[in-house]
């Protein structure tokens, strides 16, 4: 039966302060990060000491929401070229995936080539959070209506009435939690594979 995604993408309202979902999985992206690397290191199998693993979290999070607006900047020029202060309302949305995979690689990179530390080292150990979170990711996509698929009529198409008129009047593929799914999966597999399982 076809699912009427009318989920509020903000989960939390204080004033003019609001708090969504999507926001919340960059938080809980960054505390997951830290627990991971820091239950790494006490079991002896991770380079960095407990001090470095926050600089570490730091230089992915300012890669990550650097160059994710850069790149959603790149996207829109003119909107931005129009108010520059614009770059700095995260608030309203408006970060690319790309744009944060090349911010947090080159961040990783900057790190690891100032600790001495070997960068695939780093990505082999880091990529089991990252997978999990942008699976969180995805979910977060779902509940701003947003990446919504193709059209189709299959029982579990979802119909997508915040995403505007246009989308909202046909019943579309649910790309964003198949795309979770793949990647819950992923994160499954690399962690059965890891020696250094929970």
């Amino acid at each position: 039966m076809p699912f009427t995604n009318l989920i509020n993408p903000v989960l939390l309202s204080l004033g003019p302060l609001e708090i969504r979902y999507y926001g919340l999985v960059y938080v809980l992206g960054a505390l997951l990060t830290l627990w991971y690397l820091e239950h790494r290191r006490k079991k002896g199998s991770f380079p960095l000491t407990k001090e470095e693993n926050y600089d570490f979290v730091f230089y992915l999070l300012l890669g990550l929401l650097i160059g994710s607006r850069l790149f959603e900047v790149f996207w829109e020029p003119g909107y931005y070229l129009s108010n520059p202060l614009r770059f700095f309302e995260f608030w309203n949305g408006g970060m690319s995936f790309h744009g944060g995979l090349i911010g947090t690689t080159l961040a990783g990179y900057l790190f690891c080539r100032k600790k001495k530390i070997n960068l695939w080292q780093m990505a082999d150990i880091i990529v089991i959070p990252v997978v999990f979170i942008l699976a969180l990711g995805r979910l977060a996509n779902f509940t701003n209506s947003e990446l919504w698929g193709t059209i189709t009529n299959v029982s579990w198409c979802v119909y997508f009435p915040l995403a505007g008129e246009k989308i909202a009047a046909v019943c579309r593929h649910p790309y964003v939690l198949y795309e979770a799914i793949k990647r819950f999966a992923i994160f499954g597999v690399l962690l059965f594979l890891s020696k250094e399982r929970f």
